[in-house]
Order: C-alpha cells, then sequence, then structure tokens
C-alpha cells in the first residue's frame, strides 16, 4: 500500500531506492503530490535504466498527509537503527 511505503520512507533515510514493485508505489505517491522522485518511464527504456526509482524527499503535503493518519496507523517494527524500520522491508534491496 502507498501509505505504508510513505510511512517508511519518512522513517528512512533520503534519498531512498525502491525497486520492483515499490516503483508504482512511488509513482502514486509522486503523482498525489506526497512525495518528490525521480521514476523510470513505464515503456521504452533498457531494462537496465528502468529496475529503480528514487526518493528525495516528502513534501510538505505528504507530511501532513503522515501527521493525519497517525493515530490510524499502527506502530512500525522497530529495530536497532533508531525505531525505524529496517530499510530492505520496503525498499527491495538485496
Amino acid at each position: 500500500m502507498a501509505m505504508d511505503l510513505l510511512r517508511l520512507l519518512a522513517a528512512c533515510p533520503l534519498p531512498a531506492i525502491c525497486r520492483g514493485e515499490e516503483i508504482d508505489l512511488v509513482r502514486s505517491l509522486r503523482a498525489a503530490g506526497l512525495v518528490v522522485a525521480l521514476t523510470p518511464a513505464k515503456d521504452g527504456m533498457p531494462a537496465a535504466a528502468s529496475d529503480h526509482a528514487v526518493v528525495l524527499s516528502i513534501t510538505p503535503k505528504g507530511q501532513q498527509q503522515l501527521e493525519s493518519l497517525a493515530p490510524f496507523l499502527a506502530p512500525s517494527t522497530t529495530s536497532q537503527n533508531g525505531g525505524a524500520p529496517p530499510l530492505h522491508a520496503a525498499m527491495g534491496a538485496s
């Protein structure tokens, strides 16, 4: 879900790289004005050039969305990196 990815991105250092199915979620977040991101073209690009998206920042609108949804979201899984979830959980890192 795109909002889950937005919440994870808020807990990770940016810029962040997203791969695989997260690319479409990043596109959705960008289209809604919630993040600033670079995404590959959907068609016509070589596979090597289109295997990831880069989220540069969360916009003020994205921050407002996170704040408004905070009471309804379950707490994230904590880890040793200051309470942020592991980056590979949503970023598709290998």
